[in-house]
Order: C-alpha cells, then sequence, then structure tokens
C-alpha cells in the first residue's frame, strides 16, 4: 500500500514537471493543460495524505505490523532518487541517465563522474537498481 502511493507520488511529480518543461519550450502543443491536470492529481494526493496525518489516521489497526517512521521515509527517499530521474528524463526526451548542468545536484554528480572517471551510465543503473531494491523491501511490508 505505502510502495504503491510512494510510485503514484513520485510518478506524477516527474510526468507533471516534465510536462511543465516542455511546454515552456512547445507552447502550442498542450502540453501545460496536462502538466496542471497531473500536477493537481499529485497535490490533491499529497493534501490528503497530510489531512489523514493531522487527523492522526493510523494504519496499524489494518497492518499487523509495526511501520517503522525511518523505514518509511528512508524508502521514500531511495525510491524518489531511484525512480524520479528516469520517468523525468524519458518525458523531455533526454537519456535516461542524463546529468544536467543548472542545479546542485547536477554540478556534484558531473564533478564527482570527471573527477572518478566513472562511466555515469554504468554507475548510475548499479547505485539506482541498488536504491529502488532497498526501498521496495523497505516499504513493502
Amino acid at each position: 500500500m505505502i510502495l504503491l502511493l510512494f510510485l503514484i507520488i513520485i510518478s506524477l511529480e516527474a510526468i507533471y514537471e516534465g510536462l511543465d518543461l516542455i511546454s515552456k519550450n512547445y507552447p502550442d502543443r498542450g502540453y501545460k493543460l496536462w502538466s496542471g491536470v497531473f500536477e493537481f492529481v499529485y497535490r490533491v494526493i499529497v493534501m490528503l495524505i497530510i489531512f489523514l496525518w493531522i487527523a492522526n489516521y493510523h494504519f496499524s489497526h489494518i497492518y499487523s505490523y509495526h511501520v517503522s517512521f525511518w523505514h518509511i521515509f528512508g524508502g521514500f527517499i531511495l525510491l524518489r532518487f531511484a525512480l524520479f530521474d528516469i520517468i523525468y528524463n524519458l518525458i523531455i526526451g533526454e537519456p535516461i541517465f542524463y546529468v544536467g548542468s543548472t542545479k546542485i545536484y547536477d554540478k556534484i554528480w558531473s564533478w564527482f563522474f570527471r573527477w572518478s572517471g566513472i562511466p555515469r551510465d554504468h554507475f548510475f543503473a548499479m547505485f539506482k537498481l541498488i536504491a529502488l531494491v532497498i526501498s521496495i523491501t523497505w516499504l513493502i511490508p
């Protein structure tokens, strides 16, 4: 349940951000509308989760296991690292393991690959696969 919810949230965010970037380059093609639709659905789901948390709604009565906050938090971070860039790059038409040059995150990765000489695609394929496996094991009861 938690894994599926996180997959939906991460995918919706990557899709709407990718469509938003495309809509800036091609304003006549209707991508802005679809970006807005995906962003709206994403924000509704996130707000529902926040409202349920504020209302002190717990899933412990549904499941018989104890859910660790750190497993859920860490699982979300690892799942987002493993999937967000791949989905985003597919939407905007870049290579799957593309590293940009504008954000601090991209600059750090670019420096790391220049410094280490490690091939970017091989490193990201394994690093993201490991993050994906760990996140799935933490988020599936």
